[in-house]
C-alpha cells in the first residue's frame, strides 16, 4: 500500500490536509496510508517567510530525519517553505518525493489554458516577487490584490491559525475573492475556509501527490 508523508504544521492546517486526503481516498476509492511526520513548526514559523539563513539549516535537519524510501510522496503544507526548499541542494530522490505546489500549479494552469491569475495570500505572499516569477516565466500574467484585500486575507489567516474555520470566515473570504479574476490561494489557512470554485495551491498539491 502507498504511504503519504504529511509534515505536521499548524493544528488546523494539518487537520485540513488529513481531512482532504481522506475525502479523496474515499471518493476515488483509492488505497493509501497517511503518516504524520513530526515537526516543531514554531521553530520554522518565527522565521517565515524569508529568513533563509535561519530556515535553511532547520528545514535541512527536518528533511534529513525523514526516511523518504518509506513514502510515495511527502507533503509540506506550508507554501512559503517551498521557497526555502528551492535554496537547498536536494538529492534527486528527495526532490522526486516532495510535491512542490508552485510547480504543480503552473503545470495545471497551463494545461487548463489559464492566462491570468490573481495572487491571494498574506502580506508575505500576495506580492512576493519569487512567487510572481514562477508563473510569469511560464507565460501566465500575474495580478495583485489590493492592500485592503491583503489585510483581509491576513486577518482571516491568523484567525484560522488561532481558532479554526467557521461559516463567517468562509463567507468573508468568498466575498473578497469575488473581486478578482482567477484568484490563486497561496496560504493553507485560507484553503481551510476556501470556496470550491477557486484555484488552490494546497488542493493542487494534494491532488498531485495521489498521482505519485
Amino acid at each position: 500500500m502507498r504511504r503519504l508523508g504529511l509534515l505536521e504544521q499548524g493544528q488546523f492546517s494539518t487537520a485540513y490536509y488529513k481531512s482532504f486526503l481522506e475525502e479523496m481516498r474515499s471518493r476515488e476509492n483509492d488505497s493509501f496510508e497517511i503518516e504524520h511526520i513530526p515537526c516543531d513548526f514554531e521553530s520554522l514559523n518565527v522565521h517565515l517567510p524569508d529568513q533563509f539563513h535561519e530556515l535553511k539549516p532547520r528545514l535541512r535537519k527536518i528533511l534529513s530525519g525523514i526516511d523518504f524510501q518509506r513514502f510515495s510522496a511527502v507533503i509540506i503544507p506550508n507554501m512559503t517553505l517551498h521557497l526555502t526548499l528551492d535554496r537547498l541542494q536536494l538529492a534527486e530522490w528527495e526532490e522526486s518525493k516532495l510535491i512542490h505546489p508552485f510547480k504543480v500549479a503552473l503545470r495545471r494552469l497551463k494545461k487548463e489554458g489559464v492566462e491570468e491569475i490573481t495572487l491571494a495570500g498574506t502580506r508575505h505572499t500576495s506580492n512576493h516577487p519569487e512567487i510572481k516569477s514562477y508563473f510569469e516565466k511560464g507565460g501566465i500574467n500575474v495580478c495583485f490584490a489590493s492592500e485592503e484585500s491583503i489585510r483581509v486575507f491576513d486577518d482571516l489567516r491568523q484567525e484560522v491559525y488561532r481558532s479554526g474555520a467557521n461559516d463567517t470566515l468562509k463567507k468573508e473570504l468568498e466575498d473578497e475573492l469575488r473581486n478578482y479574476p482567477n484568484p490563486l490561494l497561496l496560504c493553507t489557512e485560507l484553503s481551510v475556509i476556501a470556496p470550491k470554485n477557486v484555484y488552490d495551491l494546497s488542493k493542487m498539491q494534494m491532488e498531485e501527490c495521489l498521482l505519485s
